[in-house]
């Protein structure tokens, strides 16, 4: 590995998917970078480990290629994207439903009318309603919307209590790690437009693959692991190999971090835990066969 330069146009600390990102996006602007992370390797939480022979990454992930950056920074060829089904199946004790995208899978059809039918007018009510909301969210061309959290945001729009508890919050729960729905509206709109703009997948190598592919396309002078940074400053970065001056840094961390070196609260985390099951069965005798998120 190289020696830190004396300076750099950009400094950047942390090697996890936003500071790979920016440093990608700096070195195509032809601005010299430097990307500084303490442990020996990138992605941060975007990666994954191999246990007995099954990729598992740290944590539920999914990643959909319908995100605009993610399209102008990646090669989705080369990541061999597995796509889920086009929708998401809610089961508990006592139902079993889905809320799938008709227009990109035509075969859910039959099943949400069915659904729908039984479930009465209220719900096919709340059903169009939500079909109303996503197809706002898609509109990027809109004035900035008023912000309240999300629960606030479904209900404005005349969804009921009933068809948030039944659909929305199972979902949104595992999104957003908390289960009251006091997540940001303008974080939701953001969730549902590429619900319905595209479906989720995961890399054939797991999800760590997004994250040593950016890795690949920095110059290899740039990244730095097993680095620690001590310092950051507006131009200046303290490192265990040295002082690094810069015309600007950018401080990618966790929050924690970032707030104990710019001195300001961390507003603390959701946390979540992530079981990795093996089934005994075929994959075709699980759900169908359908790659399905439950």
């Amino acid at each position: 590995m190289t020696s830190l330069p004396q300076s750099v146009d950009i400094a950047i600390v942390g090697a996890g998917l936003a500071g790979l990102s920016a440093a990608l996006t700096a070195q195509r602007a032809g601005l010299s970078v430097v990307l500084i992370e303490g442990s020996d390797r990138v992605g941060g939480r975007v990666t994954s480990d191999v246990i007995d022979g099954f990729i598992c990454d740290r944590g539920f992930q999914v990643f959909n290629p319908a995100y605009p950056h993610a399209k102008s920074l990646l090669n989705y060829d080369l990541l061999s994207l597995r796509s889920f089904a086009p929708g998401i199946r809610i089961v508990d004790g006592d139902h079993d439903k889905f809320l799938a995208n008709v227009l990109r899978d035509v075969t859910y059809a039959p099943a949400m009318v069915k659904q729908l039918l039984h479930g009465g007018l209220q719900e096919t009510s709340d059903f169009i309603k939500f079909i109303a909301y996503a197809g706002n969210a898609t509109i990027t061309s809109r004035p900035a919307v008023f912000e309240t959290d999300a629960r606030s945001s479904l209900k404005q729009a005349g969804i009921s209590d009933s068809f948030i508890e039944l659909y929305l919050r199972p979902f949104l729960t595992g999104v957003f790690l908390e289960g009251s729905l006091e997540s940001s509206r303008r974080f939701l709109d953001f969730v549902v437009e590429y619900f319905v703009k595209g479906v989720p997948a995961l890399p054939a190598d797991g999800m760590r693959a997004i994250s040593e592919q950016l890795a690949h396309n920095l110059h290899s002078d740039s990244l730095h692991l097993n680095t620690w940074v001590h310092r950051v400053a507006p131009h200046e970065v303290v490192t265990d190999g040295g002082t690094l001056s810069a015309q600007a840094v950018i401080v990618a961390t966790d929050m924690d971090t970032a707030s104990a070196w710019l001195g300001i609260d961390s507003r603390g985390w959701n946390s979540v835990t992530t079981w990795y099951h093996v089934a005994d069965g075929a994959r075709a005798q699980l759900n169908g066969g359908k790659p399905q998120l439950v």
